[in-house]
């Protein structure tokens, strides 16, 4: 057969965006439960947008870039021209092969179901969304959230990786980022709890705890319990089947290797003073090693036990050994005072859940649960707006990230100031999914749990011998990550960092049936894919010159993606960056400077109303240093003085900012300011 020059460049081309799809979903996992950005550089609505933002635009960005790779790979895909009803019928072939692989019975094909039917959910709840612009962007556009734009940034990364992964060395490639990212993220938590916070992330809020670079400690630990466990089963199987594994000679230097990877992010997740992610912990690897050594035989089950004691062991030595911290994270007390040892307190800490249940207290969560509940049950809404489709409520629920904004109309007031309680989320994924997405959210929520749980177990059960022996050690894995992330969630919070790497790993289960073992050279496979092959070794019928309509498509959709993801996605960090310069400018006295560094932030972020709030303010700081910023627009008004000229402009800035987020009750209670000539 003779292959065309066209098929040649075609060929090369899609394996190179293959390979970038990869190296992209692997940078992903990686990176975004690392970024960050200087606290004192960046300004916006929460404590920890410095790290809430830039996580955010990296996960949209890299997904973006992963819907354009993918939208090349199928220009260069091109088979043979049918008509658009061949194209059709094709199309719809693959998607039913797709969720049945195998054939009708196959428990993978219901995991596919499952986070379609999840992902189907959010979408429709946020079409009849109570807040169309809330549900769509976020409450607070660029930050951590669970708007359909975040939403739709996880499904993209879970449909790649599902219908790309086609190795065994693919899977171990993944596993390797993931605990090469836990590694890090425990690390830096060791090393704040001992002083070393270098790039001060460390806030006010949870003093003496570690949150190393996620911001808050329960965010830290619902990250580690996936790395743990990934890392425990990479250490787990590498002895086995992998390829260049190094001679007993040196083997001992790769335990040791694995057996650090452990400790730290133990100590890590210990530090954080999570008790939720903690009781998950324990439960994943103790589900990890029990199924190990039930389905993929006694010495992997030994490898994992070994390798997790001796962990264990350096954890518990440097726990128990008296040393400095920059904080005491498990209350009062401290070695050098002769306090209870750093073991002795976590211990207590970890032994104190069962009461905290019991009591009702559990951080305040039982109230939290409460009112969630309460909002199911009855769907209030603000008075002064008008619920669309008040029927619906219970059925798609309020819609994606309002759950902050009804909470409010239960919610009780606290302390002397009477101020409401607000809670962004349940704390509960369940309930928070029964709030925002009503009962098809709630049913959607627990399937994405329970099916890839009761698909795992069959597979176990019935279908072990179908499986090689590093299939069935990530099978187990990630049953015992599905597993321990299911009781974390309970009582925790699901975030962007351990959603990136929860979705990915739920694509691993998905993509599954078609993982293959690694081949020779010049087998017509490639990235497990196989192809007929031609003479020259390029497969035959597949590829070809991808013709103009194909291009223009690609072009087309590769921009629209591009703009969208600058403008929601990377102008974000750039509005953040220049509202952050605003507090030092009016510091110098430099009000001008202030009042351009918001105007800039507001161009390249209308809809975050804070940034208006921020204009007001340095409007209202002008005034009562009597500066006179606005002196020359202020002029033409001459039926008005100048700080009642002033006075307007801070009132305009901040109804700007309710017109953005009407239903925020932040941007409703911004008062002109304390130097306004008119308050009322």
């Amino acid at each position: 057969m003779v292959t065309s020059n066209g098929q040649i460049t075609s060929y090369a081309a899609w394996e190179w965006v293959r390979r970038a799809q990869e190296a992209v979903w692997l940078l992903l996992v990686f990176v975004v439960p690392l970024a960050f950005l200087s606290r004192s550089d960046i300004l916006s609505s929460p404590v920890i947008v410095f790290i809430e933002v830039p996580k955010i635009a990296i996960l949209r960005t890299l997904a973006g870039l992963l819907g354009a790779l993918w939208l090349a790979e199928w220009a260069l895909e091109s088979k043979q021209p049918a008509g658009i009803g061949y194209g059709a019928r094709r199309g719809w072939d693959s998607l039913r092969r797709w969720f049945r692989p195998s054939g009708p019975t196959d428990p993978i094909g219901w995991v596919r179901l499952a986070v379609t039917f999840y992902f189907g959910t959010v979408l429709l709840s946020t079409v009849l969304s109570a807040s169309l612009p809330v549900s769509l962007w976020g409450e607070v556009p660029g930050q951590d959230g669970y708007g359909a734009y975040t939403t739709a940034a996880y499904a993209m990364v879970f449909a790649v990786v599902a219908t790309h992964l086609k190795t065994q060395d693919q899977q171990w490639r993944l596993m390797v980022a993931i605990a090469a990212s836990g590694v890090l993220v425990g690390g830096y938590a060791v090393s704040q709890h001992f002083g070393g916070d270098f790039f001060r992330l460390l806030g006010p809020v949870q003093h003496g705890i570690a949150t190393s670079t996620m911001g808050n400690a329960i965010f830290v630990g619902s990250v580690l319990l996936i790395t743990l466990t990934v890392s425990l089963a990479a250490a787990a199987s590498h002895f086995r089947n992998r390829p260049g594994a190094p001679g007993p000679r040196r083997a001992w230097w790769v335990w040791t290797l694995w057996i650090a990877v452990l400790a730290v992010q133990m100590l890590g997740i210990i530090y954080t003073s999570s008790r939720g992610p903690w009781v998950g912990t324990v439960f994943a690897l103790g589900l990890f090693v029990g199924l190990a050594f039930l389905f993929s035989g006694w010495r992997t089950g030994v490898r994992g036990v070994l390798v997790l004691a001796a962990a264990a062991a350096i954890t518990a030595a440097v726990l128990i050994f008296p040393g400095h911290s920059f904080g005491d994270s498990f209350g009062p007390g401290s070695e050098s005072s002769g306090g209870p040892s750093q073991a002795a307190r976590a211990a207590e800490r970890f032994t104190s859940i069962g009461g905290q249940v019991t009591s009702g207290g559990f951080s305040g969560r039982r109230d939290i649960w409460l009112t969630s509940w309460r909002l199911m049950q009855n769907r209030p809404w603000v008075d002064f707006d008008q619920m669309r489709l008040s029927f619906l409520r219970p059925v798609v629920g309020y819609g994606p990230d309002l759950h902050r904004t009804v909470y409010l109309l239960d919610s009780r007031p606290r302390g002397e100031l009477l101020l409401p309680g607000e809670a962004h989320q349940a704390h509960n994924f369940f309930l928070h999914a029964g709030v925002e997405l009503g009962f098809l959210g709630l049913l959607a929520s627990l399937g994405i749990f329970g099916v890839p749980l009761l698909a795992g177990g069959y597979l176990l059960l019935w279908r072990t011998r179908s499986y090689s022996f590093n299939q069935r050690v990530i099978l187990i894995m990630l049953l015992a990550v599905i597993a321990g992330r299911l009781l974390e969630q309970m009582v925790g919070l699901a975030r962007v960092s351990d959603l990136t790497m929860f979705w990915a790993l739920l694509a691993v289960m998905a993509a599954m049936p078609g993982v293959v073992a690694p081949q020779s050279a010049g087998d017509g496979v490639a990235n497990g894919k196989e192809n007929p092959v031609s003479n020259s070794g390029i497969p035959a019928g597949e590829f070809a010159a991808p013709g103009a309509w194909r291009l223009l498509i690609l072009l087309i959709v590769v921009a629209g993606i591009a703009g969208l993801t600058w403008t929601k996605s990377i102008d974000y960090p750039r509005a953040a960056l220049s509202a952050g310069e605003i507090n030092g400018l009016i510091g110098q006295g430099d009000f001008a400077g202030g009042l351009a560094a918001s105007d800039k932030a507001i161009s390249l972020a209308p809809d975050v109303f804070v940034y208006h709030n921020h204009r007001a303010a340095v409007l209202d700081a002008a005034q009562a240093a009597g500066d006179p910023l606005l002196a020359v627009e202020c002029a033409h008004r001459s039926n008005i003085p100048y700080q009642g000229c002033l006075g307007q402009e801070i009132y305009k800035s901040n109804r700007q900012g309710v017109f953005q987020r009407p239903l925020h009750y932040r941007a409703r209670v911004a008062r002109p300011g304390p130097h306004c000539p008119w308050q009322n």
